[in-house]
């Protein structure tokens, strides 16, 4: 790049690590590894953590754990508190997430009101607003009998230290579960067109509800009939909250 100086090729590492992809590893990696690419359910599948791990592992290092982890500072826990405080008193706070990085990896506005009714008022609920789209939220609230709690423009550690309040998140597939899976709070996870198994961690309580359908899951963002993610009923969501309870308090 213009203005930049080039590493001398004795500073050049040796040994450069990383995934196979379409070929172009070749420019930068003479160590490969290869990350599961397939769109659907194959014996190679595994959580995502241990794919990126696998890039230490061909380096002869010994992994013990594949667990998120992150450390919020005393700021964002005070942070928390304080959006917490003389608003919540329940023991279980149940966090729901209806954003996604894909419209088509959403679930129904509709349905998280429906299984927002159906756990209040024996629940208090947590409604974490995506940062650029307010509309599913609003949609949310509109159709919710008691207004519940909206949580929005977060930092992502300040998002951390709110999640590590939850009992329970319930989400789609999206960069808000590996925040409660770090921070050790149990999820379930609403999934569609995603290879649920590169999204699931082996540990911790973390229930996937979804359709079990021949073109499920494909990898694909586009589709005339997302039945896979459109079928998904509010019973079972909420058969999985009865499920994460009796594994809670058994």
């Amino acid at each position: 790049m213009p203005g930049e100086e080039c590493l001398p090729l004795c500073q050049v590492p040796k040994k450069r690590v990383g995934f196979r992809h379409k070929g172009l590893e070749l420019l930068a990696y003479n160590i490969y590894t290869q990350r599961d690419n397939t769109k659907t359910i194959e014996k190679n599948s595994k959580y995502v953590a241990e794919f990126f791990l696998d890039t230490l592992r061909v380096l002869g290092m010994k992994v013990e754990s594949a667990n998120l982890e992150l450390y919020p500072s005393t700021e964002d826990r005070d942070f928390a508190l304080e959006f917490l405080k003389n608003r919540v008193n329940e023991d279980f706070i149940i966090g729901l997430n209806p954003g996604a990085s894909q419209k088509i990896k959403q679930w129904d506005a509709k349905n998280f009101a429906r299984l927002g009714n159906a756990l209040q008022p024996e629940y208090k609920i947590i409604i974490i607003q995506p940062p650029d789209d307010k509309e599913i939220v609003n949609n949310i609230i509109t159709q919710m009998k008691d207004n519940p709690m909206v949580a929005s423009g977060l930092t992502i550690m300040q998002l951390a230290s709110l999640i590590s309040h939850f009992s329970l998140l319930i989400t789609t597939d999206s960069g808000v579960k590996p925040i409660a899976v770090a921070m050790n709070i149990p999820t379930i996870t609403i999934f569609g067109l995603t290879n649920y198994i590169n999204y699931t961690p082996t540990s911790g309580t973390h229930l996937v509800v979804r359709k079990d359908l021949p073109c499920s899951p494909c990898g694909r963002f586009e589709c005339d009939n997302p039945k896979c993610i459109e079928s998904i009923e509010v019973d079972e969501v909420l058969k999985a909250v009865e499920q994460i309870k009796s594994l809670l308090f058994r």
